[in-house]
């Protein structure tokens, strides 16, 4: 079994229950050595590495191939799966990030992303635009 880092959207129980079909047991951690902006065009972010930035997110974890390949698919071609050490109140521990490969960073914005404004603004149709997809994938324009 396996653990997700995640720092976007995933963030949100609905989302990620909207995604897996379940809401699989998750605590707070953070992503050190990152930063978190907002992609261009879209309600949701991307990470790329930065020294002297972190970024807060959930360790989901108990997920199966099965799992991880859904997330694959709701995460996309921009998005690289990498494993890396995140920390949590328990301590330290390894988990798939999925962060903006190198060769897209251009679709990042310079901006940082704000989990509450995209709660406030955007989430029920986020949401609802996961379940109408087939497979649970992102919503193509956000």
């Amino acid at each position: 079994m396996s653990r997700v880092f995640a720092y976007g959207t995933l963030i949100f129980p609905t989302v990620i229950e909207a995604v897996l079909g379940r809401l699989p047991e998750a605590v707070p951690a953070r992503l050190d050595g990152h930063t978190r902006l907002r992609m261009r065009g879209a309600v949701y972010p991307g990470a790329i590495a930065r020294a002297g930035s972190s970024v807060q997110g959930r360790l989901y974890a108990g997920l199966d191939a099965a799992a991880l390949a859904r997330l694959d698919a709701f995460e996309g071609d921009a998005y690289e799966r990498v494993e890396l050490p995140v920390h949590t109140p328990a301590g330290p521990a390894r988990a798939h990030v999925y962060r903006v490969r190198d060769t897209d960073r251009e679709l990042l914005c310079d901006e940082p992303w704000d989990p509450a404004g995209f709660e406030r603004a955007h989430l029920p149709a986020f949401r609802a635009a996961i379940r109408a997809r087939p497979g649970g994938s992102a919503p193509a324009a956000c």
